[in-house]
């Protein structure tokens, strides 16, 4: 079994290594909601579901991502290694539009990664 320390450090790479990350359980509706809306959004370039019932150790992993977010429920959800919250959180973030423009800092920095733009301002 692995340690937290390795359960956090696991949370943490994935976060960090997709553009969007949903921390899920297969048989929730919430999660079911916020993964159709994840699937749907044409700025979604890179996306991993996690579906925590079905994973070794998912009460392991689930424990670890409440202790980095102070939220227990599913979905969890995390954009450009920010952590959204739940489904309410993302249908509130694509309905004021502030889920688009996370997405869009992502087009525009893995464009300018393949690119030399180091002589233009990125704000994120």
């Amino acid at each position: 079994m692995p340690s937290r320390k390795q359960i956090r450090e696991y949370i943490q790479a994935e976060n960090a290594s997709h553009q969007v990350v949903v921390w899920s359980k297969s048989y929730c509706p919430y999660c079911r909601a916020a993964k159709k809306l994840v699937h749907s959004l044409e700025e979604v370039e890179d996306v991993i579901v996690h579906e925590i019932d079905v994973e070794a150790n998912g009460y392991l992993i689930q424990q670890e991502v409440q202790a980095l977010t102070g939220q227990r429920t599913v979905p969890n959800i995390f954009v450009n290694n920010q952590h959204v919250g739940g489904n309410d959180d993302l249908q509130q973030a694509n309905q004021n539009g502030s889920l688009r423009r996370m997405l869009l800092s992502t087009k525009s920095h893995r464009w300018c990664k393949a690119r030399d733009c180091s002589n233009q301002i990125q704000t994120y």
